[in-house]
């Protein structure tokens, strides 16, 4: 699987499991996950094959490797799994029958692009999904998707650059362009919710403001993959006025920061229930109370971190009105 004995991965492994495996994902094969895994679990060979604690050889349970987030093209293959598995959990795309296209074909027809096509209905408001692949490592291919409808599409393959990119489909039998080695997921759909965090601008789409305003009343708000690592350093504060959940990583290696401004980061107004989980807050400048959150409606804090960048100013990190309750669940840490 490219896997070079723990110590990283060769070039272009990653496209290889994009080529023969994503259409898989979207299927359901009971083999997936085996891939998916041995590609995430660079484990030394002597500790992947031991048969004693920690790891009870090939198939014992491996620990969590958060840094493989920081590799390129594992950024690449979770950002797209990630959202093959939205459109499972999302949508059914077998309410009609899949087309599987010419994904059967033997690996020694490389001059043939696969294609894979499935809906899930009929109708404008059917969402389509074609998965288009060029297994010749050294040879551009056309390739005809034969779009189900017109119109704006997106295309999608884990990378920053292209996913949600849209283009524009005239006619159905338009031809697509695959460079050696590409795979793309097509839809006639944005495959992100307009609650993904998958980014750490101050606004703007995806981003956690903006993701907050979108939610719904009782929403979940999502920090998504793309911003782990980061901080999301906004320029004004955010009044949350719903009830709302926001999740993060059970690392809280995600940071919302305040650092620019005075004021609260994060206000919370009367009779709403928010829920935070997952996350850092580096609280405002200044020398007021909440800081980091002014709660006036019921906060839950869950595996929560808020660090006062200005701890020896008068005034508090976290402030609780006279109508606020604070629930803390698991692990929280407040400090300067």
């Amino acid at each position: 699987m490219g896997l070079a004995a723990g110590k990283g991965i060769y070039l272009g492994s990653a496209e290889k499991i994009k080529l023969r495996h994503h259409p898989y994902i979207i299927a359901g094969s009971p083999d997936l996950s085996t891939h998916i895994l041995n590609y995430s679990t660079s484990l030394t060979i002597d500790n992947r094959l031991i048969a004693q604690p920690p790891y009870n050889g090939r198939t014992g349970e491996k620990p969590v490797r958060w840094d493989y987030y920081d590799v390129a093209k594992r950024k690449e293959l979770y950002s797209l799994v990630s959202r093959i598995l939205k459109i499972r959990n999302k949508y059914n795309m077998y309410a009609t029958n899949p087309d599987y296209g010419n994904i059967g074909l033997s690996g020694g027809n490389i001059a043939q692009p696969r294609v894979m096509r499935l809906s899930s209905g009929t109708g404008s408001g059917a969402k389509h999904v074609i998965v288009v692949a060029n297994l010749d490592p050294a040879v551009a291919h056309d390739v005809l998707p034969q779009y189900d409808v017109t119109g704006t599409w997106y295309k999608y393959n884990g990378a920053t650059s292209v996913d949600g990119t849209s283009f524009t489909v005239n006619n159905t039998v338009d031809v697509f362009t695959l460079q050696p080695s590409e795979t793309y997921v097509l839809t006639n759909f944005q495959i992100d919710d307009c609650t993904d965090v998958r980014n750490n601008a101050n606004s703007g789409a995806y981003s956690l403001r903006d993701a907050i305003d979108c939610a719904p009343n009782g929403g979940t708000v999502k920090v998504e993959y793309p911003v782990y690592g980061q901080t999301i350093t906004l320029v004004t504060p955010i009044n949350i006025n719903k009830n709302i959940t926001i999740t993060g990583f059970p690392s809280k290696n995600v940071t919302v920061s305040g650092a620019s401004f005075t004021g609260s980061v994060f206000s919370i107004t009367a009779g709403n229930s928010v829920t935070m989980n997952g996350f850092k807050i580096a609280c405002s400048q200044g020398g007021g109370d909440g800081r980091c959150l002014i709660n006036n409606g019921i906060l839950t804090l869950d595996e929560m971190e808020l660090k006062d960048i200005n701890g020896i100013a008068p005034g508090s990190s976290l402030f609780n009105t006279g109508t606020g309750t604070i629930t803390i669940e698991n692990s929280v840490r407040i400090h300067k």
